[in-house]
């Protein structure tokens, strides 16, 4: 599976090395937003991963840093067909992360699409809440559920 990473930062020169180092090397592309850093980032991200950001500093109305349209932006910059979005203070392990790579996206969707969908409990969604964006960029395949096998069956749930 071919996979990109976007990254929104601003001042993350302490969190990048830690976040990147042990993963950076499994992404077909890396596309960072940079908002406006003062503290190296920008230096660091191009020494020692190649990566050179793009800036981007436009504000909403009220004045406020439009981050969608950055992480727009990034996605929209990525030329692999799935995406991973990452804070720079995430972690992803590496084992975790090339399993994710051996995955096949274009394997048969085997979910029942006239089964009844159903909202998840609560402390599945919180369960659920630390994973990190990972999205298609030219969108799912009609009907699929992407988070069907990630929800366990079980009592009660």
């Amino acid at each position: 599976m071919e996979l990109g990473l976007c990254m929104v930062v601003k001042n993350e020169v302490g969190h990048l090395t830690d976040c990147l180092e042990s993963i950076h090397d499994l992404f077909d592309d890396i596309i960072v937003v940079d908002t406006g850093s003062t503290d190296g980032t920008q230096d660091l991200l191009e020494s020692r991963f190649g990566v050179t950001p793009i800036s981007y500093h436009r504000t909403t109305h009220a004045g406020l840093l439009d981050f969608s349209a950055a992480r727009n932006l990034g996605i929209s910059a990525i030329g692999a067909p799935w995406v991973l979005v990452l804070d720079a203070d995430e972690r992803v392990a590496r084992q975790e992360l090339k399993q994710l790579l051996e995955l096949d996206p274009d394997a048969k969707d085997t979910h029942d699409r006239d089964a009844p969908r159903r909202r998840s409990p609560p402390r599945v969604r919180r369960r659920l809440s630390h994973l990190p964006v990972l999205q298609p960029v030219r969108g799912l395949r009609e009907g699929a559920d992407p988070f069907a096998d990630l929800i366990p069956d079980g009592p009660g749930e």
